[in-house]
């Protein structure tokens, strides 16, 4: 029985900016070296060029391509966080970890550098398995887990929602 469930929104303006000019200054680089044969050089504009279609097409299928769905769902052992990736028309649960487990939350602000060095510190000191599942690369707020599954430390990234944090606030 599913408790709650939410997909959180992308705001996929700017990093459709950004993967747009990525593959414009690809395709110019590479056209440049093309054209020109005798350039000096030649080698380094088509690396940067081949460089900026590479991290392209990364955030093209990790940002703009794929969307999650957060679900806490009741089980006979308490609730699980349950993390599903969708990515066209393939669908697959990518996480679900009890919330029991969950040994600290955070509510990091990439802006807020104090408070996501000191989470990255204890995951780091822990080191732990670090999984990110947010839609936007520049959310304003993230929700980062510290739990333990199976015996193996984990750090989860995941978008921010205020419905979300408050289910997870409250476990049973």
């Amino acid at each position: 029985m599913k408790i709650y469930e939410v997909s959180p929104t992308k705001d996929v303006r700017r990093l459709t900016i950004l993967t747009s000019a990525l593959f414009i200054g690809a395709v110019i680089m590479l056209g440049v070296t093309f054209a020109f044969k005798n350039i000096p050089y030649r080698w380094a504009f088509q690396l940067i060029g081949l460089g900026m279609l590479t991290i392209g097409i990364f955030y093209l299928t990790r940002y703009l391509k794929r969307s999650y769905v957060y679900s806490l769902i009741k089980t006979d052992n308490g609730v699980d966080l349950t993390v599903t990736e969708i990515s066209g028309r393939h669908t697959i649960t990518v996480c679900r970890i009890s919330t029991a487990n969950i040994e600290e939350i955070y509510t990091a602000c990439p802006a807020d550098s104090q408070q996501m060095k000191e989470a990255m510190a204890k995951a780091k000191a822990n080191k732990r398995k670090q999984y990110n599942y947010t839609v936007d690369m520049f959310g304003d707020k993230c929700i980062f887990l510290l739990c333990t599954e199976c015996d193996e430390p984990l750090a989860i990234r995941l978008s921010y929602d205020e419905g979300l944090m408050n289910a997870l606030e409250v476990k049973e």
